[in-house]
């Protein structure tokens, strides 16, 4: 088991310093995207003034629209090596590859060694993950602390005499995990559902099953409702992060309007945005984003069928991406990632592959690789997913696929948004490579 493990580590490590030296040598600006300065000031803040701040000094303010996870690693790499991007991009590629080793460690928990060996081989390799790696943004450390949390949870249910301490850990980390990227600030709720099922089926009885189920809950939501109370406090937000109160204003409502008016998502933001301001003024600054939420809500309630739409074509968008255009970037042959899906609205197929062929053939084709590529890990995963016989730990990976997928959605889904989900798939691709391969051994056992 450890030599294989140490061969994933090996062939991890070589793919993602790769990555990192073609960035390094032809565009080094790959590194810091549009997000990254919102991570590092707080950061800077933290240094100099002890404080979670936002803005330049004098002009600083509580900050509210990131959670301090990100900001805090970012704070303790400048304390340990100056205010230098390289150290931060090495700490990751490192982080990274304890992704690799959880994606084996629950996929052996599961399926046995070969199940193990095909998951961390599979998230080894996988283009999404190298690529986010080299990023200055939040989705390895998420990541990472995602899949200690699911070991941690399903090493509890595979060997229950492990005890509720270690799943109660489990539970620690997904909380905090959720400072890092608020997106999983519920996903604890879900999954304590999932857990008191499972307590009653395994017969702790009702009172009991209640009871532990409640603690875990606590667990989870008691850090998170601190930090809230924290911003309403500071700032009069209500909420854990307000990132997501202008998520849901200027993308979710935004774009549920423009399909439902045929109009552009930056109109009906703007027309939105007036709104709010004008409800704003002589408010707590932090209100604003209360203000925000309440209209977001409102025009989603009124509008339920063109948001579910909006949602479903998010979803598509973050499942069919395949990161190639990054490689290209990556490798200063282009500036910036071409918009192919503003070409593709007004071209037929036909015309848009010629398109593509003439002006973006290498891009074309690393497409076509990678969608090979992920085309073969997605029927991998449904594999793994039918054979397991519905697993309660194979549940639970599907269920955090699931959970992250729907509020990955809308039209701010993107490739960025697919990172925590490729561990989860390529975990389930994992035990359906493992399956596949048992089952084309069993057939020449039995020809034989």
């Amino acid at each position: 088991m450890q030599r294989k493990l140490w061969v994933l580590v090996f062939i991890a490590l070589i793919l993602r310093l790769a990555f990192f030296w073609l960035a390094y040598t032809h565009n080094q600006g790959f590194f810091v995207q549009p997000d990254t300065p919102s991570y590092v000031m707080p950061a800077l803040n933290m240094i100099k003034y002890h404080l979670f701040s936002a803005g330049i000094y004098p002009d600083i303010k509580s900050e509210i629209i990131r959670t301090p996870g990100y900001p805090l690693f970012l704070a303790m790499v400048f304390l340990l090596f100056g205010l230098k991007i390289m150290p931060i991009l090495l700490f990751q590629i490192a982080i990274s590859l304890l992704a690799v080793v959880f994606v084996y460690k629950i996929a052996y928990l599961i399926g046995g060694e070969r199940a193990g060996w095909w998951a961390g081989l599979i998230a080894a390799v996988n283009p999404s993950l190298i690529i986010s790696t080299n990023k200055i943004l939040t989705g390895t450390l998420y990541s990472v602390m995602l899949l200690a949390a699911i070991y941690l949870i399903i090493s509890v249910l595979v060997c229950s005499k492990r005890g509720l301490s270690r799943l109660a850990f489990g539970f620690l980390i997904l909380s905090l995990a959720a400072f890092v990227r608020p997106i999983g600030m519920y996903m604890g709720i879900v999954l304590v559902i999932v857990f008191l099922f499972w307590m009653f089926r395994n017969g702790f009885g009702l009172l009991k099953s209640l009871f532990y189920s409640l603690i875990l809950l606590l667990i989870f939501v008691l850090p998170i409702v601190g930090w809230s109370y924290r911003n309403y406090v500071l700032t009069g937000y209500r909420g854990f992060s307000a990132i997501q109160s202008w998520d849901l204003l200027n993308y979710g409502a935004a774009s549920t309007l423009a399909l439902k008016n045929d109009s552009r998502r930056e109109v009906e933001a703007k027309k939105l945005m007036e709104n709010v301001l004008k409800e704003f003024k002589g408010k707590q600054w932090g209100e604003l984003y209360n203000i925000m939420q309440k209209h977001a809500v409102e025009v989603i309630l009124k509008n339920k069928w063109h948001f579910a739409i909006v949602q479903f074509k998010g979803i598509l968008a973050v499942w069919s991406s395949t990161r190639a255009g990054d490689f290209f970037v990556a490798s200063g042959i282009l500036d910036e990632y071409p918009n192919f899906g503003k070409f593709f609205y007004h071209m037929s197929i036909k015309r848009f592959i010629l398109f593509m062929w003439k002006n973006y053939r290498g891009i074309l084709l690393l497409h076509f690789v990678l969608v090979v590529f992920y085309i073969f890990e997605y029927l991998l995963m449904l594999l793994g997913l039918f054979s397991t016989k519905w697993k309660l730990p194979v549940i639970v990976v599907l269920v955090v696929i699931l959970y992250l997928s729907i509020l990955s959605g809308g039209s701010l889904g993107t490739a960025r948004f697919k990172v925590p989900i490729e561990p989860m798939v390529a975990i389930l691709a994992g035990l359906g490579a493992s399956r596949w391969i048992y089952r084309r051994n069993k057939k020449v056992v039995d020809n034989v």
